[in-house]
């Protein structure tokens, strides 16, 4: 049967309403009875194509009318202007030396725009917007999570200081309720515009799928992409959770020496690389690498051997190698103070607080220490593990990587004051995160990830803040890698001392391979620490020097 006859019972006439039309007109898409066929030809304010309607073909494409000259069809379009025009525009002063091409042309190059659009809608986009809802939900779960210990830590303290600090106590669980409160109202209206953008990306495909399967080319001529604004991704939420500090008991000062929570936030970051899409543009903070790195400082100290570095402030280092004495050098090579350990052994690493107050680990009695108003302080003591290396927070926690006498397990564990928050043992399928042998570093990222030199592993392990593996940098294939040293910059990048090989490997915080330093003058590098201008310190284990680098501007 005729296509064009199964439903003869509502084909009719577009002009009389003759059930049956005979005829088709294929530029007015009329179908018409034999009467109004001839009707219709005598129309002369338009062009017409009288056809069988048997030989009636499928749709054809639907040309807009002219604007400046209505008895013509639009069939081509000037690049130009962007806009459909006749085959008497063509001829006018307007399009003269333009780049006309056939509309049809113009219609199937939208169309393949469209579904570009879609398919990056479909498949990338709208998966990555949903992936940060979810980050924002995991961000509710800490945020309840940190909560929840802070409180804890706040009714160990009540528990020690009796019945006196119970008023503190409940001022102070009112304050992390009100962060808390804060906080959760910030990450809500972040959610609230990811889910906005997510049901406006459905109702954009919706919209496009039915631009891209219709025939009218004026409608499919006038898509404009606004795919610019579903390509800038939503910024990451970072969040600073606020901590317990405690002080030790005094009655005179009692609220004051009980403790105060630091200052919470909430921010967002800019993606540092907008997934690759056409058109992102870079961050504006972002330094470039040096080609030649310079050597600034070459100190010479008189430690054998001489193992940690780290900056005071950006003119002043202390040092510590294998020796009780710690050594404050400025950059001048001035020593301006030295400082014994408490039990007369050397430490096994050192890191600088917020206030500039200096801490050390000592692995044998297994505590932490910090240097403050002129005396040493004992203010963390494990039993059964060996604290080793050591690292201060973005919020002023403390990291120690330590472990066991027998040195067959590893942890990291964060303290705030000296309440343990978190420990960070084994991946998700309760597999150990880090080997148990010989020398470990580590140090916080930027991004708040933390990283950790295993030199036995032949690895830098890096975790999220909640413990969990992000990935592990085994160095550049094919080359030994023995990571002996760690520390990141201003643009969350990681750079790691590789001992064997004399040089520094920088890497950005997906673990990605971007640059070595090296030739330098340091020999089999250690310690590292950054300065508050990116200026790289670098402990060379061969001539117990310190060199301070510039890598990046």
């Amino acid at each position: 049967m005729d296509p064009h006859y199964r439903a003869q019972d509502v084909l009719r006439c577009h002009l009389c309403e003759t059930t049956v039309p005979q005829y088709h007109c294929g530029l007015c898409h009329f179908d018409l009875c034999k009467a109004c066929a001839g009707a219709h030809l005598l129309d002369e304010s338009r062009e017409h194509k009288i056809v069988p309607i048997k030989q009636r073909q499928s749709p054809s494409p639907e040309y807009p009318k002219c604007s400046k000259h209505t008895a013509k069809h639009c069939e081509l379009f000037c690049e130009p202007c962007d806009f459909p025009i006749c085959v008497q525009c063509v001829s006018s002063k307007e399009h003269k030396g333009h780049e006309i091409i056939d509309i049809l042309i113009n219609v199937e190059n939208k169309k393949e725009e469209l579904k570009k659009d879609i398919q990056e809608l479909e498949k990338s986009l709208h998966s990555k917007y949903q992936k940060a809802v979810l980050e924002i939900g995991i961000k509710k779960s800490e945020v309840k999570e940190n909560s929840k210990k802070l409180k804890k830590a706040l009714n160990i303290q009540k528990d020690i200081w009796y019945k006196e600090v119970d008023a503190i106590v409940q001022d102070l669980k009112f304050e992390i309720d009100g962060s808390e409160s804060k906080l959760l109202d910030g990450l809500l209206k972040e959610e609230s515009k990811l889910n906005h953008m997510i049901t406006a990306i459905a109702g954009q495909i919706v919209e496009f799928q039915k631009i891209l399967d219709s025939n009218n080319a004026s409608i499919v001529s006038k898509h404009k992409s606004k795919m610019s604004e579903f390509r800038k991704l939503p910024p990451r939420i970072l969040i600073a959770f606020p901590n317990f500090l405690s002080e030790k008991f005094n009655t005179e000062e009692l609220r004051r020496q009980f403790g105060s929570l630091s200052k919470f936030s909430i921010a967002t970051e800019e993606p540092i690389s907008s997934i690759g899409l056409p058109g992102a543009a870079s961050s504006p903070l972002k330094k470039a690498l040096l080609k030649e790195p310079k050597v600034l400082l070459d100190l010479q100290t008189d430690f054998d051997p001489l193992y940690s570095v780290q900056c005071k402030n950006d003119n002043e280092i202390w040092t510590s190698g294998a020796d009780k004495i710690m050594k404050l050098y400025n950059l001048h090579g001035v020593l301006l103070e030295s400082v014994a350990t408490k039990d007369g052994n050397h430490p096994w690493d050192i890191a600088v607080t917020q206030n500039r107050e200096l801490v050390y680990t000592y692995q044998k009695n297994g505590t932490v220490n910090i240097f403050r108003n002129g005396r040493i302080e004992e203010i963390i003591r494990v039993s059964g593990w060996n604290p080793r290396s050591i690292c201060i927070t973005s919020n002023g926690d403390l990291l120690v990587f330590m472990n066991q006498y027998a040195r067959k397990q590893s942890k990291v564990v964060r303290y705030s004051g000296n309440i343990e928050l978190l420990n960070i043992q084994c991946d998700g399928r309760g597999q150990p995160l880090f080997s148990g042998k010989n020398t470990t570093r580590l140090t916080e990222n930027k991004n708040l990830d933390i990283c950790v030199a295993d030199n036995a592993a032949a690895a830098v392990v890096v975790v999220n803040a909640a413990g969990k593996l992000r990935f592990r940098y085994t160095g550049v294939p094919k080359e030994e890698f023995f990571p002996t040293g760690i520390t990141t910059d201003s643009q969350a990048q990681i750079l790691i001392a590789d001992y064997h090989d004399d040089r520094i490997h920088i890497v950005d915080q997906e673990g990605q391979f971007l640059r070595f330093i090296s030739n330098c003058g340091f020999v089999h590098p250690l310690g590292l620490c950054i300065d508050s201008k990116d200026n790289l310190f670098v402990v060379s284990d061969e001539d117990r020097s310190v060199k301070c680098i510039q890598y990046c501007k």
